[in-house]
C-alpha cells in the first residue's frame, strides 16, 4: 500500500495528511477525497464491525463486502440527517414519515432528488486478511463496494497510478521486490497529478500463522534504492527516434481542397441567389 501527505482545502495545501487509517485497529483504510467525510465513513464501518461482532458473528471473506455495503449506505443516511437538520430542522426518518403532508409537491421532490444524488464525497481502499489471503476491497462514493483484482488506485492520481500498473501487467503473483518497485514507480508518475504530494509512504501488510497483522514500511535506504531502479526502468527523454516521414508515413486519403463557390455579377451586387 502506498499513500502520499497532500492534504488541500479551499484555499492552501500542505503535506501534513496521514491518508492511512484502521479499521478495528487491524485492517489498513487508504482515504481519498474529503478528510472529514473520509473519517466518518472509517468510523462508520468500525461502528459496523463492532455491531457484527456484537451478535456473535464472525467476520469473514463471505460477508465483508455486506458489511461495507450497510456502513456506507448508514453512512449516506447520516448525511441525509445533516441536511434535513440544515434545511427544515427535521431529521430524516421525519421528512420520509410526513414530509408529503407538510411540504409542497416541488419542495418534497427538490429535497428527495438532493438525497438520491447525494455522494459520500470520498473513496476508501480496505486491505482484508482471511485465512492469511488477503482481499482488496473499494468504497467508491457513489455507495459502490466492490472486490479489486490485483491492484487498486484512488484519488487525484488513479488514472495515472492505474495507467502505470496496467502497462505493467501488475498481478498479485509478483515477487515482492518487483511489486514494490512498480508501485514506487505509479506514484512517481501519479504525482504529475495535481493534489498528488511529492512525499508518500510504502508499506507492505501481511498475515502470520497465528492471525496477526505484520506492519513493515519501506525505509530511507528502501526509497533510494527504488529511486534508481526508476532512474533505469522508469521513462526517459524522447531521443533519436528511429522514423523516416518520407519512407513510413503512407498517405491514406486526400479530401478536396475547399472552393469558394462563383458568384454572377447581380448576387456580387447584393443578389441573394448563388450560382
Amino acid at each position: 500500500m502506498a499513500s502520499d501527505f497532500r492534504g488541500e482545502d479551499d484555499y492552501t495545501s500542505a503535506e501534513n495528511q496521514n491518508k492511512l487509517k484502521w479499521i478495528e485497529d487491524r485492517w489498513p483504510v487508504l482515504i481519498a477525497g474529503t478528510v472529514r467525510r473520509a473519517h466518518d465513513l472509517v468510523s462508520a464501518i468500525n461502528h459496523e464491525f463492532g455491531e457484527t461482532r456484537s451478535k456473535n458473528i464472525s467476520i469473514d471473506d463471505k460477508n465483508i463486502a455486506q458489511i461495507l455495503r450497510a456502513a456506507a449506505k448508514k453512512q449516506k443516511y447520516k448525511l441525509a440527517d445533516e441536511i434535513l437538520s440544515r434545511e427544515l430542522g427535521i431529521p430524516y426518518a421525519k421528512f420520509l414519515k410526513d414530509g408529503k403532508q407538510s411540504l409542497s409537491d416541488r419542495a418534497f421532490e427538490e429535497i428527495e432528488d438532493e438525497v438520491r444524488g447525494m455522494r459520500l464525497d470520498c473513496d476508501l481502499i480496505i486491505v482484508f486478511f482471511h485465512d492469511r489471503r488477503s482481499y482488496i476491497y473499494r468504497i467508491d462514493s457513489d455507495l459502490t463496494v466492490g472486490l479489486a483484482d490485483n491492484f487498486c488506485c484512488i484519488g487525484s492520481g488513479e488514472t495515472l497510478a492505474n495507467s502505470s500498473l496496467s502497462y505493467r501487467e501488475h498481478d498479485g503473483d509478483q515477487i515482492l521486490k518487483t511489486s514494490l518497485y512498480r508501485v514506487f514507480e505509479a506514484h512517481q508518475l501519479a504525482k504529475r497529478a495535481p493534489g498528488v504530494g511529492e512525499k508518500f509512504a510504502i508499506s507492505v501488510f501481511s498475515q502470520e500463522r497465528d492471525g496477526a497483522i505484520v506492519w513493515r514500511r519501506l525505509s530511507d535506504s528502501g526509497h533510494s534504492s527504488l529511486a534508481g531502479s526508476f532512474k533505469r526502468f522508469g521513462p526517459k527523454k524522447i531521443v533519436g527516434v528511429k522514423l523516416s516521414v518520407q519512407k513510413d508515413l503512407e498517405e491514406f486519403e486526400r479530401t478536396p481542397a475547399y472552393k469558394k463557390p462563383k458568384t454572377t455579377q447581380r448576387e456580387t451586387a447584393g443578389g441573394p441567389h448563388l450560382k
